[in-house]
């Protein structure tokens, strides 16, 4: 029987950046040169199964591979899988994957650390579909607060913020809130015809958090343009957000740190700025730099680093709980 992988490829190295919109694949040298990417959609143990997990990893690959117009029946000399709402035990089972290498799989904060910090003490506040606080000492594991899930909500993220505004649309529909034309805006964006419709539209979704979270960028459009609903629905949003924060902070030395602010809604300026402000008043002064590189980049700076003998396991997630 011919095996499918007969041989590897030291000098080729794969990156996996999985988030709760899309997951990026990228192939790299090891001298960091992309030689080939690729895009596929949302991945997240909340609505992906193992099974749906694996494929659209083996589809991910091949994808890549293909872009970069590598044989794909080549393994790569190792793989980092940076990825959204998965423990421990479930990325072990990725380490049998055939045709990736030596993997290494670890939660989506390690690439954005990379972009913030680098080997450097820092701190990043994230806001994406979902949401986290992370940091990490020069030379100690990367820490990790939040990250719930949209059931238990992530404070501040795209879904927090989505949700917030569908309420108020759902309370205006049943005739219990006002109308107004941020409620208007909201109901056209989604094409909601009665509060009837709201409940089906977002209990009948198979990814609830990434429907609310579509509608951020017109929330946030609507809080540039003054908006008071939507300037209050953001910044109380953002202060559960910021008050993680300060709690995660508090187990930081008052050495020098870096401090990022991180994901599609944190890094958009009026809400960078708001942010800003939030920290600021509560005892986090700035500067806090938006990190608007794309997270795959920060994998690639890792694979580098291991390509070079420096294994990303020195990095390894250690989830603690939040100080009181």
């Amino acid at each position: 029987m011919i095996e499918r992988f007969p041989r590897s490829n030291p000098g080729l190295w794969l990156g996996v950046d999985g988030g709760g919109t899309k997951t990026d694949f990228q192939l790299v040298s090891s001298d960091g040169r992309v030689l080939g990417e690729a895009t596929l959609g949302g991945i997240n143990r909340n609505y992906c199964s193992e099974t749906d997990v694996v494929a659209m990893l083996e589809e991910g690959r091949n994808r890549v591979y293909s872009a970069a117009g590598v044989d794909t029946r080549i393994a790569p000399g190792g793989t980092i899988m940076c990825m959204a709402g998965f423990g421990a035990e479930f990325f072990e089972r990725f380490k049998d994957l055939s045709g990736f290498g030596e993997v290494f799989s670890a939660g989506d904060h390690l690439p954005l650390l990379e972009l913030c910090g680098g080997d450097e003490t820092c701190l990043i506040v994230h806001s994406g579909t979902g949401s986290f606080v992370s940091g990490r000492f020069a030379t100690d594991p990367a820490i990790y607060w939040g990250g719930y899930g949209y059931i238990l909500i992530d404070p501040g993220s795209g879904a927090d913020i989505g949700r917030r505004a569908v309420r108020r649309t759902f309370e205006e529909c049943s005739g219990v809130a006002p109308k107004t034309d941020f409620g208007e805006r909201i109901r056209e964006f989604y094409g909601f015809r009665d509060y009837d419709h709201v409940v089906e539209v977002v209990y009948g979704s198979a990814s609830p958090a990434r429907t609310m979270a579509e509608c951020v960028r017109l929330v946030v459009r609507m809080l540039e343009e003054g908006d008071q609903l939507a300037v209050g629905i953001v910044r109380e949003a953002l202060g559960e957000l910021a008050a993680l924060a300060v709690r995660v902070a508090g187990e930081f030395s008052d050495e020098p740190c870096r401090r990022g602010l991180t994901g599609g809604v944190l890094t958009a300026p009026s809400v960078a700025e708001l942010m800003s402000r939030e920290l600021e008043e509560r005892g986090l002064p700035g500067p806090w730099i938006p990190v608007r590189e794309r997270p795959i980049e920060g994998v690639r700076r890792m694979l580098v680093k291991w390509a070079h003998g420096l294994h990303p396991g020195r990095t390894l997630c250690q989830r603690t709980e939040v100080p009181a």
